[in-house]
């Protein structure tokens, strides 16, 4: 062998692009415990909301924020304490 050539080329880059556009759209709308991990086309959420409708809002955010789909969303809904405290 003389001479080899590389050209693998990796998109992960380009992820974490969309991680923090992603994040930051989350964290604009109050969501700032969810985290986003990217893939290729496909997102996966976690993190914590206080109700079932922000995480449904988080997949909308995510979906619109980059050209993803979430394929997994384990946020956890975890309302405030009844007592405050």
């Amino acid at each position: 062998v003389k001479d080899v050539v590389n050209t693998i080329t990796t998109d992960t880059a380009t992820w974490a692009g969309q991680e923090a556009q992603i994040t930051q759209q989350l964290q604009s709308a109050g969501l700032g415990r969810v985290k986003v991990k990217v893939i290729g086309h496909d997102a996966y959420l976690s993190g914590e909301v206080p109700n079932k409708l922000d995480k449904e809002r988080a997949v909308t955010i995510a979906e619109k924020a980059a050209p993803v789909k979430v394929r997994t969303n384990m946020i956890r809904v975890a309302p405030g304490n009844v007592f405050g405290f």
